[in-house]
């Protein structure tokens, strides 16, 4: 085989595993992208789902989330409230990172969130796991 035809066997075989690598990442990204609207069309605020959020905001302020958060749904499902108790060694870091973030301001000890509020809280988090998932 001359060096030419070495050479045209290689861009040959360059150009097909090149056109794979392109077509995984973009496969790659289509199911990201059909994660992400799944994962916002079917989740919905709940107790659970607070609390994973509050945990991760917790790993990403302090560096280790808690392994305890409390959170308790309060009213009726249309004027739903959630109050979340937070551990004290977190709690500072949590309600500024939820101020600077979300301009939410926290009164007392207890975190009292709206539906809207609570909402936005659990989207942060998963937008932060999103920025993780795809290395931004």
């Amino acid at each position: 085989m001359s060096p030419f035809e070495a050479a045209a066997v290689l861009r040959r075989a360059f150009y097909a595993f090149s056109s794979e690598l392109l077509y995984y990442a973009a496969w790659q990204s289509t199911c990201w992208a059909v994660w992400k609207l799944i994962w916002r069309t079917l989740v919905t605020v709940t107790t659970v789902s607070i609390r994973l959020a509050l945990k991760k905001i917790a790993e990403i302020t302090c560096g280790i989330a808690p392994s305890v958060i409390h959170v308790q749904a309060i009213g009726d499902p249309t004027r739903r409230v959630y109050a979340a108790s937070i551990p004290w060694e977190y709690r500072a870091e949590i309600h500024s990172y939820l101020a600077q973030h979300l301009a939410i301001s926290v009164q007392k000890n207890a975190l009292i969130l709206s539906s809207e509020q609570a909402e936005a809280v659990v989207n942060l988090a998963m937008r932060h796991l999103e920025d993780q998932a795809t290395g931004l």
